[in-house]
């Protein structure tokens, strides 16, 4: 399912997420030599007025949209795990409205405790994603959030850390999927909901 299928703009995963982030440098994530391009800087973007209340509007569309589908599957969830770093300004909006932990997924050295990680590789190298240790208990269910779906090359990780600590990952949620990239098929069959299909 599609919220903005309509769109030809909010088709765009690089106006959507310019329009909400203003990023001087486009964004960055797992895509690789396929991925989709950087899209214009923010001084570039900031020329059109239209894009700051396409940004707000969108915003708050997605988020709306996002817990109202999760209500809806009445899944049992203990915590909605968010991927640095737009998994953060996704997922804390959505677990506070859903009364769900907020557990975050952080790049290396970014916590002072002891952490479990999960080592990716992706097509320009290796990452990690680090969890504190107790931030899972076992036998918890899960919702994993980010912003994109590309080759499943963040997503797919994320899930692997959260079994690893014991939990269940129930679903995974993206505003943006590439599915000509095909990363759902890396989700070990879990439910996918996306809101915007770039092809």
């Amino acid at each position: 399912m599609a919220l903005f299928e309509n769109s030809q703009e909010l088709q765009n995963p690089a106006i959507v997420l310019d329009a909400l982030f203003c990023e001087e440098e486009g964004f960055e994530d797992d895509l690789g030599e396929k991925g989709i391009e950087e899209s214009q800087n923010c001084e570039e973007i900031g020329k059109k007025q239209s894009f700051s209340h396409l940004g707000l509007l969108s915003f708050t569309l997605l988020l709306d949209d996002l817990v109202v589908w999760f209500l809806c599957q009445r899944s049992v969830l203990d915590e909605l795990l968010g991927i640095e770093d737009r998994g953060f300004i996704f997922g804390l909006p959505i677990a506070l409205a859903i009364g769900a932990k907020f557990v975050p997924l952080r790049k290396p050295k970014k916590f002072s405790g002891e952490v479990i990680f999960e080592e990716y590789t992706l097509e320009y190298g290796k990452d990690l994603h680090e969890m504190h240790i107790g931030a899972i208990q076992p036998g918890e269910h899960a919702l994993v959030v980010d912003d994109l779906i590309a080759i499943g090359g963040t997503l797919c990780p994320a899930m692997n850390i959260l079994e690893h600590a014991g939990a269940e990952v129930v679903e995974c949620a993206c505003v943006i999927e590439l599915p000509d990239l095909q990363g759902q098929k890396k989700l070990k069959g879990k439910p996918l909901y996306i809101l915007v299909e770039s092809h």
